[in-house]
């Protein structure tokens, strides 16, 4: 799309708010038929500034910010989480890792292909400031929204800094395609499987197991059998927060974007149900889950060299795993045994 073709698009986009004041960007997007990164590029010169695509050095000059809140999503569950981005590793498989008790982020850079910085006014509160990162198809892969306790001055210096030369050329899109594998169960090496499954010795192995056997991970956790996932109900994930939250068990939240896996680990407090919404709304993490999107929910068990480590994962309708839930733990630790205990009581499918 050519940004300097964009007035019609924005003209409809702002119309469409007017009738719809509390509609989200990514939804517009989806009712106008474009990408989200062609709604903002139409700010380009208004309230918008794209960025260049040095992601590297950017994302090693986030500290200067102070605490921002951190926001990943997929459709169906938003992970809001306040911090410091501490000095990111850079990896040279293309990834990069914020590691910290606040700001814990799997980042893989081959799927940030636009930047922005955005100023959104609402006339109601102040002035809302952003960075925010896009697929090459225009989808959010991340977002980095100033607080009250961010430092406005070194957030304009950023944006100086990293404003694309050409602020006004194309937003050039190509199609992102996720894998899958849909292998038919006859054609499946089951046996095979989950004896490789008893010989894992670390949960970062079991994508890895996934590619050899060719399985989707929906698909793996329906075949594992009962000693490895047993299918729970829709409903388990509110019995889950909500348990967690009255027996103070800290967890581990993982929310992923294509571009980012994004993780709290701590305790989660007060859980509100809005609707369709099952939330947290703590201090420094809010979580957003629409529960009618959970088509399927698993308790999962992998072994490791420190002894089991159970899993809480839901996929949607589509069979894309939306949320993981795990007890809190570090490498060398065991299991929290109230964690486990608490997933073996949710009720079965």
């Amino acid at each position: 799309m050519m940004i300097s073709g964009a007035k019609g698009l924005r003209k409809q986009w702002q119309a469409l708010i007017k009738q719809n004041p509390k509609k989200r960007i990514r939804d517009c997007a989806k009712l106008l038929n474009v990408s989200e990164a062609e709604l903002v590029a139409t700010g380009v010169g208004k309230n918008s500034v794209r960025l260049s695509d040095d992601w590297p050095k950017l994302l090693s000059q986030l500290s200067s910010l102070g605490v921002v809140m951190a926001l990943t999503r997929n459709d169906s569950v938003v992970h809001e989480r306040h911090g410091i981005y501490q000095a990111p590793r850079l990896l040279n498989n293309g990834m990069a890792l914020f590691v910290n008790d606040d700001i814990d982020l799997r980042i893989f850079l081959s799927h940030w292909a636009f930047g922005f910085a955005v100023k959104e006014s609402n006339h109601n509160r102040e002035d809302r400031y952003s960075l925010q990162f896009f697929d090459h198809d225009g989808q959010a892969v991340h977002k980095i929204y100033l607080t009250q306790e961010s430092d406005k001055t070194a957030f304009d210096q950023l944006v100086d800094q990293h404003a694309a030369v050409e602020q006004m050329q194309p937003l050039e899109f190509s199609l992102v395609e996720e894998h899958r594998y849909n292998t038919s169960e006859e054609k499946l090496d089951i046996k095979g499987f989950q004896q490789a499954w008893d010989e894992l010795k670390d949960t970062h192995d079991f994508l890895p197991l996934l590619k050899e056997f060719k399985i989707d991970r929906q698909q793996a956790l329906q075949l594992a059998g009962p000693s490895r996932s047993r299918e729970l109900t829709a409903a388990s994930i509110n019995l889950l927060m909500r348990h967690a939250s009255q027996a103070g068990i800290e967890v581990m939240v993982f929310v992923a974007s294509p571009g980012v896996i994004q993780i709290h680990t701590g305790k989660i407090k007060r859980i509100i149900t809005a609707g369709d919404w099952l939330n947290v709304l703590d201090p420094s993490f809010n979580l957003h889950i629409r529960e009618s999107d959970i088509y399927s929910c698993w308790s999962v068990a992998k072994p490791s060299v420190d002894g089991q480590v159970t899993s809480v994962e839901c996929f949607d309708h589509q069979g894309k795993m939306i949320v993981q839930f795990f007890g809190k733990r570090k490498p060398g630790q065991k299991e929290n045994p109230f964690w486990r205990a608490l997933v073996e009581t949710l009720p079965s499918a």
